[in-house]
């Protein structure tokens, strides 16, 4: 019973609200008579790779949710005892590493996507023939679909950083951790600090956003390296050359990050109905509602994602509302998704990969030990 739990927890040295206490209950208690048996304990965590109590407490509270197709996850939600312990400095390094590995994997998708949107290519055969031969063909043709993506790789851990960051000090600010199970941030809460700590973060790393589209755009020999690409940028129009797009950006960030987490909630509490032998999905069920809830998202702010990554490219950026009426006269609905199938053919290869790796590293840092 929950008094018996408490106790059990208390000889841990785990220590747990009554809210969290109950809620434990709630969830592992299937037949809601109030007792736990070890069939239902052994049921629920039968999907954790520990034997550790401590590591199944994590599977309970958190399922893994892997950035593959947006940029606006939701940072992760640590206590106190995994910030002091290390816990979260191995957990992120997991993260980065598994994400860099991931881009790096499907960088050729986001290299056609990137050109598809700047140039308003329709066909992606025809695109991919069209970067190939530019990059010079045979093995210079192939090495020429990773333009962009050492600063892609490069962005992701400081802004990963100042996401989780960001989000950490709001919640201390907010105040209260529980030490071990979570801490009591509602889902208003955690949807505000989100988006908030997504934008400050996409706020100071949006210099590279632009680097990373005038890299993944440049022609053979255009430019010389980094360096060079950022002093001719900065020869055309100054620093402020740097916030191309800023306004498209941030105005699909909202959007992006609201549905997202909205739409993630709605389908995990489908399958809570649907699946009544688990209150809880697996892992891997996780992995594809969170990747079906940002196809979504991707798919209502990609048009402004598009206006955004052709105002970075453009020498002359045209304003929002311009733009948006260039498109719809000369391709219609159709123009504000160009690019779009690639992202979408590399949700399942981004998605398996971000997930072997994570685990890989998970184990190599004993995470869950």
């Amino acid at each position: 019973d929950p008094i018996e739990l408490a106790k059990a927890f208390s000889r841990l040295k785990i220590v747990l609200t009554k809210k969290n206490l109950m809620k434990i209950v709630e969830v592992l208690d299937q037949d809601k008579d109030f007792q736990i048996t070890f069939s239902e304990w052994q049921t629920y965590f039968r999907f954790s790779p520990s034997t550790e109590l401590e590591a199944s407490l994590r599977l309970w509270r958190r399922g893994v949710q892997l950035d593959t197709i947006n940029e606006q996850q939701l940072p992760t939600s640590y206590t106190e005892k995994e910030l002091e312990s290390g816990f979260y400095a191995r957990h992120f390094i997991a993260g980065a590493l598994s994400g860099m590995v991931s881009r790096t994997v499907t960088a050729p998708l986001d290299r056609l996507k990137i050109y598809m949107q700047a140039m308003g290519k329709r066909k992606l055969f025809k695109t991919a023939t069209t970067l190939y031969g530019e990059g010079g063909g045979g093995v210079s043709g192939v090495r020429s679909f990773w333009r962009g993506n050492g600063i892609a790789v490069f962005k992701m851990t400081p802004e990963m950083a100042l996401r989780q960051g960001i989000f950490e000090t709001f919640r201390e600010l907010r105040g209260d951790y529980d030490e071990i199970i979570i801490s009591p941030v509602t889902n208003k809460e955690l949807f505000g600090l989100g988006c908030l700590s997504g934008f400050i973060a996409q706020t100071f790393i949006y210099p590279l956003e632009v680097l990373k589209t005038q890299a993944a755009m440049r022609t053979t020999g255009q430019y010389s390296s980094i360096l060079d690409l950022i002093r001719k940028l900065h020869q055309s129009e100054g620093w402020r050359v740097f916030y191309r797009g800023y306004l498209a950006n941030s105005l699909g960030v909202l959007p992006a990050c609201g549905i997202d987490f909205a739409f993630y909630e709605y389908l995990r509490r489908i399958y809570r109905e649907k699946c009544t032998s688990l209150e809880e999905p697996s892992i891997w069920a996780l992995t594809v509602i969170s990747n079906v809830s940002a196809l979504a998202a991707m798919y209502v702010s990609y048009p402004l994602y598009l206006i955004r990554t052709r105002q970075q490219y453009q020498i002359v950026p045209e304003n929002i509302l311009e733009m948006m009426g260039k498109i719809w006269r000369i391709d219609g609905w159709r123009g504000f998704y160009f690019g779009s199938l690639p992202n979408l053919i590399k949700v399942l290869p981004a998605s398996t990969v971000a997930y072997l790796t994570f685990e890989y590293f998970s184990s190599l840092f004993d995470i869950d030990g």
